[in-house]
């Protein structure tokens, strides 16, 4: 008989795996990026550096899309909560872990984005937008080395985004259905890899649908254009929300400290309030198809939200039988 894997053994793996693919990445993304500077540097700049790249003049649907973008950025520093069962000392490495890999994020894309900018003009990166990072390690003089090497980070990089989204997707329905929030099918676990296999499932399918949907997009700068706008509109929605929670559950922390009151609920709230007015005022200038995948992406969510039955189910004794499994649901 095969030994059974736990949820948090194969969370555990996941995460070890990404600390491999993800230390291997950024130092290639590192070497490329020096490499860039160094050469624009030494052969001359296209473009030179100037300080209206970095202007915060805006239009009112500019600033609205940055800002979304801006957010999307930060989508995904959550996993490390969800990871937080398989880390040590999960009550500060979890959430300073997001913190942290907020800053390393935005510093990546804003190197790359100067070095695309230093390397070749505007029409030439936009043509470059399928393996930009190629690119630019071939122009930053690495050659067809320094490119493959560029290339094999993008996969990692694919591949460790792939496993957290995994992770992470399947643990907040898991957790949902478990809850009652959403179908309580999803709450349940496979009695031999004691894992939330249903979640994978929609995941997968899902995963196929949208595959399927992007081979029907003409350009790939279009599906990632498309998808960051969507995406962003998505991660205001619940970021908002999680705001307007945080704001809600320490209403009453001012009673303990004004400071910690106004940073915790105040802030959190306007937070919420600015996140869901930059996507309303963003879904008036996104393309039909950005605001169907966005939107729609939210409208199914509610088809299967049910928060009157938001009740923690009885716990299943070890070795229950199905209908008893099923009367506890």
């Amino acid at each position: 008989m095969s030994k059974s894997v736990t949820f948090a053994e194969i969370g555990g793996h996941v995460r070890r795996n990404a600390h491999v693919m993800t230390s291997i990445e950024l130092i290639v993304l590192t070497i490329i990026a020096v490499a860039a500077f160094i050469h624009a540097g030494l052969h001359g700049a296209v473009n030179h550096l100037s300080a209206s790249w970095f202007s915060l003049k805006y239009t009112p649907s500019g600033f609205a899309e940055t800002a979304l973008v801006v957010i999307f950025y930060y989508w995904g520093w959550d996993v490390t909560a969800n990871l937080s069962e398989e880390t040590a000392n999960p009550e500060s490495n979890a959430g300073n872990g997001g913190f942290g890999s907020v800053f390393v994020t935005v510093s990546f894309y804003v190197a790359f984005t100067l070095a695309a900018l230093l390397l070749f003009t505007t029409a030439q990166a936009e043509s470059f937008s399928d393996n930009i990072i190629y690119h630019i390690a071939v122009a930053a003089g690495l050659g067809r080395t320094g490119g493959l090497f560029a290339s094999i980070a993008v996969i990692l990089s694919s591949i460790a985004t792939l496993e957290t989204t995994m992770l992470q997707f399947s643990r907040t329905l898991f957790a949902m259905g478990r809850d009652g929030a959403m179908p309580r099918t999803f709450g349940r676990v496979d009695a031999r890899t004691e894992t939330p296999v249903r979640s994978m499932y929609v995941l997968l399918g899902v995963g196929l649908i949208v595959l399927w949907a992007s081979s029907l997009m003409p350009t790939i700068n279009a599906i990632i254009n498309d998808s960051v706008d969507a995406i962003s509109i998505q991660v205001a929605y619940y970021y908002g929300l999680a705001g307007l929670a945080a704001a809600w559950f320490l209403r009453g922390l001012y009673r303990e400290s004004v400071w910690r009151w106004l940073a915790l609920c105040v802030f959190p709230a306007a937070s919420a309030v600015f996140l869901f007015i930059m996507a309303l005022y963003s879904i008036t200038t996104y393309n039909l198809i950005t605001n169907v995948v966005g939107i729609g992406g939210l409208l199914i969510g509610v088809l299967f939200l049910r928060p009157q039955r938001m009740l923690v189910p009885v716990p299943v004794p070890v070795g229950a039988n199905e209908n008893q499994k099923d009367q506890s649901l």
